[in-house]
Parts: C-alpha cells; sequence; structure tokens
C-alpha cells in the first residue's frame, strides 16, 4: 500500500531503520508496535527512502491463517521478485517457485541454504532490502527461517526488516522466544513503535480535513494512528456520539455498505490474507457488474486495499476484518467456510492447507480429511516437516471421529497415516511425539492374536520399526526392546523387515549395556541382510557391531573399522549409514580420550550432513552438531563452538541442547546475567534429554556460585537430582561434575570467608557422598556404556572433589594451612585437564593450585600457577578467570587488532558497524570484543570503554 500523506512523528524511528539496514552492510531490525500504530506506514516510508538511494525493496507478507497457509508463504513472495533463474542455480528452491515442487521429501537446510544463496546472488548486482510483515502470523517454517537469515547474515548489502504486532504476543505464543533469541544478535536492532503524542494526532486528523478534533476523540484514539482515522470517519458518516468502543465504530461503517460490498467484505475477511476476482465471484455468486461495483465501493470507503503480488485484494486492517468476521452468524460463517473451500477446491493452484482449513470451519470432513493428506505431503516437499506431520495428526483426528473418511477414494490406511505423521516429527526432530503417535496406535491395536495374518503382523511390525527408530535418540525409559525380540519370534522367514527389527534390537539391547544379547542379534541381522542382499542396511549393523567392539575394550580396532565403513559407504552412496559411521566414529574417539580428534570427526559430520542436504533430517547429523559444539567448548575452540551453536531453526531437543551449549559458554566467558536468563528457555526440556539437562545445570551451578549464592547452587542440584532420579533411573556418572562444581564454589567462598565451610558441612558431606557413589558404580560395572574405568575428565572431576573435600574439612576445623592430600589431588587433577586437553577446567585447576600452594608457604610455585592459569583465561577470553587472576587496577596486553577494535567500541560502535568498519565478520568482532572484555575484567562495554581510558590505552 502506498501513502500519500506524509509520514507524522515516527522521524527518529525511520532513521534508526535507515542506519541499520540501509548502511553498506546491511543489517536487521526487528519492527513491533500494536495493530493500527503505523508499522506499515513506516515500513512505506522506509521502502521509499531505500529506492530513493538505489536499493532494490521485496517485501513478502505472513497469512493470518498462520499454520493452514502454505509454509515459506513470505519466502516465496520474496523469491519471485529475485529474479530468473533461480531453479537451476537452486534447485531446493523449487517448493517456493510457481508450480514448484521438489517431488519428494525436501530437507530444511538445502531449501535455508538455497535462500540465503539466492538473496546472495541477488544482492551481488545491487543493494537489497527485504521486508517481512505480520510474523505474529507466521508459521514455524517462516520463524526458522528468519532465524537462519539473522544468524548466518549476508556478505553482501542485505537489509532485513521483520515487523510484528506486539498486541497479539502474548506469552505462550511462539514468536516470544524467537524474538528473544533475534534481539542478542549483534547486527540485529529493534524499534518498537509507542503511541503518537497529541499534536501528531492533531497533524495526522487535519491532514484528513479534521484540523481541530474533539479532545474526547484524541482522548479515545490513545495516539493510534488508525484508531484515530476510523473514529473520525465513523463521526463524518453521521455517528452522534463517539462509542468508547472501537469495534462498534467499526460495525457502523460496514452497516453503510451495500448488501453486495457486506457480501464480498465478509469472503475478503474470511479468505485471509488476499483474495482474487475469480475467487469473490466463485464464492459470493455475483454477476461479474455488481461485483466490480461492490469492490469500487470497499475499496472507496477503504475497506478493502489491493495487493501487487499477485494481483487482488485484502482488508485494509485485521481489526476490520476481525469485526467483519465477528458480524457473522454461526451459519452464515459456515456456508461462506464451505463456499470458500469448495471454490479453491476446484482450482489446481490452490493450497491444500487453505482447502483444509475452510473444509475444517465449514463442518466438511469429507473435503478437509484429503486435503490435510494433500497438504502433509505438500509440506513434505516444502522441507515443512513439523507442518507436514501437524497436517497428518490432523487428519488422523478427523478419521477417529468418521472411520467412514479412510474408505475415500485414495485414502490411506491409518496405520500408514500414523507412521507418515511418525516420520514427518522425526524429521522435524521431534521424536517424543512421533513415539507418542506410534504407541497411542499400538495399544489401539492391541496384540497380534495367536493365528494373525502376515498382513496384520507386518503392520505391527512396521508400527514397532518406527516406534524403534524414535526411542533410537531418545532419553526416556520404556524402550520397546522386548516388544521387538517377541515379534522377531513371530516373524518365521527371513525378510529385510525382521533384518531390521534384529539391528534396532541390537541397538537397544548397547543403551541397556546387554552387549552379549545385542551381539547375537547383530550379528543374524548382518547375516539375514547379507542373504537378502540389503548392502545400506548391512553397513549400518556393521557399524553397531564395530561400536560393540569397543565397549568390549577393542576401541582402536573398532575406530579402524568405522573408518572403513564410512569410505565404503560413501563410495556407494549410502548416506545414512555413513552418517552414523561417522556418528559412532566420534563416539569412540571420545571414549579413547582423544578430545581433539573427536572435534574433528564431529566437525566432518557436520559438514558432510550440510553438504547431503541432510543437516536436521538425519538424526546423527542433527545429534552431531550439539555433540561438536559441545568439543569445541571443551577443547576451548570458542569461535568454532560460536559458529555451531548459532540458532538457525533446530527442531525440538536439539534447539534444547543448543541453547544449553550456549548458555555453557556464556557461563565461561562471564556472561552470567545472560546465561541465567537463557535457562527459562532450557529447563522445560530437562526431562527429555540427558545433555541438555546436565549442561545447563553445571553451569547454572557454577553461575550461582561466582555470586556466592550456595542456596541456588543447592537448589538446582536438588532439582537435576530429581530429575534424574524420576526419568533415567539415576544414571550417576554425570554426578561428579556436577557435585564437584558445587563443592569447589563452595570452597572459593570458605578460601575468602572460612566460616563458610562449617556452615555448610552437610552440604558438602552429601556432595562428597554423591562422588563417592559414582566410584562405586564404576567399580561395579553400573554405568551404563563406560565399563569399570572413568575417562579422563571424570578423573580429573573426581581428583578436583579429592582436593576440595579435605580442603573444607580442615577450614571447618580451623585449620589455615591444606592438608597434603589436598595439594596431591589438585597437582593430579590439574594433570587430567591437561592430558584431556580441556584448557578452561586446566585454568580452574591451576586457580586451585596455587590457592592450596600459596597457603602450604609456596608463594613462588602460586605465582607460576596463577601467571599460567592467567594467559589460558586470556586467550579463552573467560571474563571471570581473568577479573579473579589479574591485580586490580591493571590490564593486560591488547593485540594491535584489539586496540583497533577497543576505539570502536569507546565511540558506541555495535559489532556490525565494527565488522564494516575494519572489513571484518560480525562473529569475528564479536570474538574481538569478547577477548577485549576479558583482558579488561570489565563486563561491559561502557565498562571496558572506561578502563581503557583511565589505564591510558585510548
Amino acid at each position: 500500500m502506498t501513502y500519500s500523506s506524509p509520514l507524522v512523528g515516527r522521524g527518529e524511528e525511520l532513521t534508526a531503520l535507515a542506519d541499520t539496514v540501509l548502511g553498506r552492510a546491511g543489517g536487521a531490525a526487528l519492527l513491533g508496535g500494536d495493530a493500527g500504530v503505523g508499522k506499515s506506514r513506516l515500513l512505506d516510508a522506509l521502502a521509499g527512502l531505500a529506492a530513493d538511494r538505489g536499493v532494490r525493496v521485496l517485501v513478502g507478507h505472513c497469512l493470518e491463517l498462520g499454520d493452514a497457509a502454505p509454509p515459506y508463504l513470505p519466502f516465496a513472495e520474496l523469491v519471485a521478485g529475485l529474479g530468473p533463474g533461480l531453479a537451476d542455480e537452486f534447485p531446493a528452491l523449487a517448493p517456493l517457485l510457481p508450480a514448484g515442487s521438489a517431488g519428494g521429501w525436501s530437507e530444511r537446510a538445502a531449501l535455508l541454504l538455497g535462500l540465503h544463496g539466492a538473496i546472495e546472488r541477488a544482492a551481488a548486482t545491487g543493494p537489497l532490502l527485504l521486508i517481512v510483515e505480520d510474523v505474529h502470523w507466521a508459521d514455524s517454517s517462516t520463524r526458522d527461517a528468519l532465524g537462519y537469515l539473522l544468524i548466518r547474515g549476508f556478505t553482501g548489502p542485505v537489509g532485513l526488516v521483520i515487523s510484528w504486532r506486539t498486541d497479539d504476543i502474548d506469552r505462550r505464543h511462539p514468536l516470544r522466544r524467537s524474538l528473544a533469541e533475534w534481539t542478542r544478535l549483534p547486527r540485529v536492532g529493534r524499534v518498537v513503535l509507542g503511541p503518537l503524542g497529541d499534536e501528531e494526532m492533531r497533524a495526522i486528523l487535519g491532514d484528513l480535513g479534521d484540523p481541530d478534533p474533539a479532545p474526547e476523540l484524541l482522548e479515545l484514539a490513545g495516539g493510534n494512528p488508525f484508531y484515530a482515522e476510523e473514529l473520525h470517519a465513523a463521526r463524518s458518516l453521521g455517528a452522534t456520539r463517539i462509542s468508547d468502543q472501537l469495534t462498534e465504530l467499526l460495525a457502523v461503517r460496514l452497516e453503510r455498505l451495500t448488501p453486495q460490498a457486506r457480501t464480498v467484505a465478509r469472503v475478503a475477511a474470511l479468505a485471509g490474507h488476499r483474495v482474487g476476482d475469480d475467487l469473490l465471484a466463485a464464492v459470493t455468486g455475483l454477476p461479474r457488474p455488481e461485483l466490480e461495483a461492490a469492490l469500487r465501493e470497499l475499496l472507496d470507503q477503504h475497506v478493502l486495499q489491493t495487493t501487487d503480488t499477485p494481483p487482488g485484494y485484502r482488508v485494509r486492517h485485521a481489526l476490520l476484518a476481525a469485526t467483519i468476521r465477528e458480524e457473522l452468524l454461526p451459519g452464515e460463517r459456515s456456508r461462506l467456510h464451505g463456499a470458500l473451500a469448495t471454490a479453491l477446491g476446484e482450482r489446481p493452484d490452490s493450497a491444500p492447507a487453505e482447502i483444509a482449513e475452510h473444509a475444517r470451519q465449514a463442518g466438511d470432513a469429507r473435503l478437509a480429511f484429503p486435503a490435510l493428506i494433500a497438504a502433509g505431503r505438500r509440506a513434505e516437499e516444502s522441507s515443512a516437516p513439523d507442518r507436514a506431520a501437524r497436517h497428518y495428526a490432523d487428519a488422523l483426528e478427523l478419521a477417529g471421529r468418521d472411520p467412514a473418511l479412510l474408505e475415500l477414494t485414495d485414502a490411506p490406511d491409518v496405520d500408514a497415516l500414523v507412521i507418515s505423521a511418525s516420520r514427518a516429527w522425526r524429521a522435524a526432530g521431534d521424536e517424543f511425539r512421533a513415539a507418542e503417535l506410534v504407541e497411542d496406535r499400538l495399544a489401539r491395536l492391541g496384540e497380534a492374536p495367536i493365528g494373525a495374518s502376515d498382513a496384520e503382523l507386518q503392520t505391527r511390525a512396521d508400527l514397532l520399526m518406527e516406534l524403534a527408530l524414535a526411542h533410537d535418540v531418545l532419553d526416556v525409559a520404556g524402550q520397546p526392546l522386548e516388544r521387538l525380540l517377541a515379534m522377531i519370534g513371530r516373524l518365521d522367514r527371513p525378510s529385510p523387515q525382521r533384518a531390521r527389527l534384529r539391528h534396532m534390537a541390537a541397538r537397544m539391547a548397547v543403551r541397556i549395556d546387554d552387549f552379549e544379547l545385542a551381539r547375537s542379534q547383530g550379528e543374524a541381522s548382518l547375516a539375514e541382510a547379507r542373504e537378502l542382499a540389503v548392502p545400506g542396511l548391512a553397513a549400518d549393523i556393521e557399524t553397531t557391531l564395530a561400536r560393540l567392539d569397543d565397549f568390549a575394550g577393542h576401541s582402536e580396532a573398532s575406530a579402524e573399522t568405522l573408518r572403513s565403513l564410512i569410505a565404503r559407504s560413501e563410495r556407494a552412496g549410502r548416506h545414512a549409514a555413513e552418517l552414523r559411521a561417522r556418528y559412532q566414529l566420534a563416539r569412540v574417539l571420545a571414549r579413547l580420550d582423544d578430545h581433539p580428534d573427536t572435534l574433528t570427526a564431529l566437525l566432518a559430520l557436520v559438514r558432510r550432513g550440510r553438504e547431503l542436504g541432510v543437516a536436521i533430517a538425519n538424526p546423527h547429523a542433527r545429534d552431531g552438531r550439539a555433540l561438536a559444539g559441545h568439543f569445541a567448548i571443551l577443547t576451548g575452540r570458542w569461535q568454532t563452538a560460536d559458529e555451531l551453536l548459532a540458532a538457525d531453526g533446530a527442531p525440538g531437543v536439539e534447539a534444547a541442547a543448543i541453547r544449553a551449549l550456549r548458555l555453557v559458554l556464556d557461563a565461561q566467558r562471564g556472561r552470567t546475567d545472560a546465561a541465567l536468563a537463557a535457562l527459562t528457555l532450557v529447563r522445560p526440556a530437562w526431562t527429555r534429554d540427558m545433555f541438555v539437562a546436565v549442561h545447563s545445570a553445571v553451569a547454572t551451578i557454577d553461575m550461582h556460585g561466582a555470586r556466592g549464592d550456595v542456596a541456588a547452587m543447592l537448589a538446582v542440584y536438588a532439582d537435576l537430582a530429581a530429575v534424574d532420579g524420576a526419568i533415567w533411573s539415576d544414571r550417576a556418572d554425570f554426578w561428579v561434575r556436577a557435585a564437584t562444581t558445587t563443592l569447589l564454589r563452595i570452597a572459593d567462598l570458605a578460601l575468602a570467608d572460612p566460616a563458610q565451610a562449617a556452615r555448610h558441612r552437610e552440604a558438602v558431606a552429601r556432595l562428597g557422598s554423591d562422588v563417592d557413589r559414582v566410584r562405586t558404580a564404576y567399580a561395579a560395572g553400573r554405568v551404563p556404556g563406560s565399563g569399570t574405568t572413568p575417562g579422563v575428565e571424570l578423573r580429573a572431576w573426581a581428583a578436583r572433589a579429592d582436593a576440595v573435600r579435605p580442603l573444607l574439612a580442615a577450614i571447618a576445623a580451623g585449620d589455615r594451612v591444606p592438608p597434603p592430600e589436598s595439594v596431591e589431588a589438585a597437582r593430579a587433577s590439574l594433570a587430567e585437564f591437561v592430558a584431556g586437553d580441556i584448557p578452561f577446567e586446566e585454568a580452574r585447576a591451576r586457580i586451585l593450585l596455587a590457592d592450596l600452594l600459596e597457603r602450604s608457604g609456596d608463594r613462588a610455585g602460586a605465582r607460576d600457577e596463577r601467571r599460567a592459569a592467567l594467559t589460558l583465561a586470556e586467550q579463552l577470553g573467560a571474563g571471570e578467570l581473568v577479573a579473579r587472576l589479574r591485580p586490580a587496577g591493571t590490564v593486560g596486553p591488547l593485540t594491535a587488532r584489539e586496540t583497533e577494535v577497543l576505539r570502536l567500541v569507546a565511540a558506541g560502535s555495535t559489532n556490525g558497524q565494527i565488522a564494516e568498519r575494519l572489513h571484518i565478520s560480525t562473529k569475528t568482532a564479536s570474538v574481538h570484543v569478547s577477548n577485549i572484555l576479558a583482558k579488561l575484567g570489565a563486563a561491559n562495554r561502557s565498562e571496558a570503554a572506561a578502563t581503557a581510558t583511565r589505564q591510558g590505552l585510548l
């Protein structure tokens, strides 16, 4: 929509947006505000300003139908304007192109890469401004794509503005979490429009012919231009009083329309974002001349406005559309929805999801059911597996209420539909929903009776296989091993299905340390796969057997076998088997305590998953990314971790794992406030994934300890203990880290205030008991998948606990000199952290050893350890450690580049502006700023600038 009136009262906001997104390097901005406050008017002014500067402007809109809209709808609009030749250069974009189809399951990562590449290509010919409006209505796929683009950024001059309505975002709205994450990104600005003042409102109303508006009109409008315009229009149409309900005024306006115009407005309001002439004619039944007259009336009365791409009409404002819909009688609403569904169903280019939504609103299950299935398949082709799963689930719900739907022509049977939905949930990264769905269906079917037909057994076997695949990546009880074994026993002849079931039984047996059962089922499965010539399955089974060799103590041989399997599978194009072998190789290397090589293997897995376009759909590529992030943090490669842990639409539990690791990284960098704020996004996933729970809990304990809050530490520890006992049957192996972190923080406090040791004597004893429990579990071989010898990291943490416990006991007894066993244990802990290549914990181990040496009288030794710890902390950018180690008033050495960055920080430049000025990436600028904060011992940029000025560095 183009406005002829001048922009009033938004000059500062326009300047802020232009500075953010129209610079030489581009940028991104989030634009929020209530309905009618002027977002669209401001964006129109920004687009005009961009055009004046030679910037190409493309706009995409989100549809009010939400998940009933086609996935990636605004990007389909944007891509349409990027230029020809996209299908050839970026084939993964086919679902977004006119009449496009991926011809089968399409991987979301490939589509996102193609979208980013197409935008970069367009920006290579000139600056580009992308505007995505009304993201409060965006589907989940669109939100994921926006997050990906914001995180990754662009090398070319691309500006991106995302608008949303603040009054539509409640606490449960899915956009709320996305906005919180996007706002944290360094190159993303945020502008929220508030109400205008009375002078600005008078100027707007004066332009409408009311230079002296009544005070009650200004009061009722509340600084909202749209409300003011509607109030003015209502009064000009003869309203005798100004109601306190704006919707009443809108209703008055609608009542003055002709019957034909009201009919057209009702259809347009129900249709959603855009409706064309042909659809309006089909649904209203109006002859063309009457329809055109009604449209002219609605345009003249500012009820409708025209759309350009594609041409059509839409209701001018969401509030007006809602008012129109609310005026409809229930029967009238149902009839119009039905007419829309029928008319859309007769058009080959209609979105099945839209047909399904209107049909469901009309209560027409016979039309909605096949449309939902078609919408699910379309969503699969459009790289939106979560949407596909929801459509299939909705179809199952309809079939549950009316089983006759399954008898329609071409209708799938219910079991096939359940499996389709489960596969879609798994591809979307939500194995929990997949498992719940299949479990529910199996419960309804019950056990196959004696003498069941082959078809009945086949159905239950297929469902069991789907359930096992979902459980294969879940950290929950209830693994279906016994049911798998029972089904294997009932399948009396060799088949690929039975071989796969045997293989899944072997994998399930590994999870409970029944290696004898795993070996027997794996070898039987391999023999059957080879007999039936199923090479991809055979390679996958060989991977499982190689991992069993690892558990049997032959880890080096296991690694070599897996490397051979990777090469063979890659040559043969068996990508799923290749990726699983890469994942298992990394796990073997981790058990060998080779952390750098583990990271290298995981980075190769992540890279390969992206090359193959299955970075999200393949569970091993997906989980490998989170593991790579963990090992990047562990080995001190924090910039690599930043790149791995960028939020880009990761699904389900993986998103929680990535957030948990970002929390760990923030904590180690000393960004305590940011990390604790992120905990609220991670905590709900504790009951679903042990990895998420352990890493976020330990980091949170550490941060509370840095603040001296022992009660908060112990509360988090107890919370983790409750989750562990309820969900994971007391998996003891991670307790050493959680308990020892708590002990170490109590020791830090006790070294400064000896009273702390006595105050927390009971807690120390309980924590020490948990550490001893792990030792006992290891000695008895009760830690799943770990044998009887803990790895280097666990040995390091246990030795740290051995250093701290007698130290706290000595302090509580009034002894200042630590016992010799504490010093020896601290040296042993340091040696293990060095051997494991774990620099952050090495630095902390040196600090603990330095404290013990100093209290023992070895000041020279303490000084050497602190100096070595400071060097490590500065290299890492570990802010809290640097602040603890550097003498007050001193500043560590800055590199020449860091000095350049510091000058720009002191001038108030953002990371994006620093990157543009110094011709570096924004991520690199962020790393430099983090290192500067650490070296200066500063908590934020302002403090860094003040410290640098005080020290004469600027």
